[in-house]
C-alpha cells in the first residue's frame, strides 16, 4: 500500500526590525534599515505611543532604494499606508498600535524608513518595529 510522505513547509525568515531614538522638538527624522536583498513581505508594524506622545508625534513608513534621506520632510520613496490613505501617518497617546499589514516586494532590493515628526514641545523617545518575513 502506497504512503504519501508528510508534507512540510520549510521555515522561513522572519525578522522584527526594531526603530528607536530621540527626536528633538519641533524637527522631522527619518532611521533606515540595511538593505533587504531577499524577497519579503511586510506583515505588522508596531509603534509605542508614550502618555507624553499627546497625538503630537507622527509617524510614518517609507521603503525605497538608498539610504540617504531628507534631513526636512518625509522620506522619498514610496509610504507603505499611502495607497490605501491620503493621511498615511499614525499617531495616538498611551497606546502600543499594531498594524497588521500584507505587503509584499518579490525583487528584493529595499530599505525600510521610518519617519518621525515631532510637532510637539518637548524631545520624545521614538521606540517601534516591523516585521517582515521572506518570500
Amino acid at each position: 500500500m502506497f504512503k504519501a510522505p508528510k508534507f512540510e513547509l520549510a521555515p522561513r525568515r522572519v525578522a522584527e526590525i526594531p526603530f528607536r531614538g530621540t527626536i528633538t522638538a519641533g524637527l522631522m527624522r527619518t532611521l533606515v534599515s540595511g538593505k533587504i536583498m531577499y524577497p519579503f513581505r511586510i506583515t505588522k508594524v508596531k509603534m509605542i505611543f508614550t502618555d507624553d506622545a499627546n497625538n503630537w508625534i507622527r509617524h510614518a513608513w517609507y521603503t525605497g532604494r538608498t539610504r540617504s534621506q531628507p534631513t526636512t520632510g518625509p522620506p522619498t520613496g514610496m509610504n507603505i499606508f499611502g495607497r490605501e490613505s491620503p493621511v498615511a501617518d499614525f499617531i495616538g497617546k498611551a497606546i502600543i498600535m499594531v498594524v497588521p499589514c500584507l505587503i509584499e516586494f518579490p525583487e528584493g532590493g529595499e530599505i525600510i524608513h521610518f519617519y518621525t515628526n515631532n510637532t510637539g514641545p518637548y524631545a520624545y523617545e521614538r521606540n517601534a518595529s516591523i516585521t517582515i518575513e521572506a518570500m
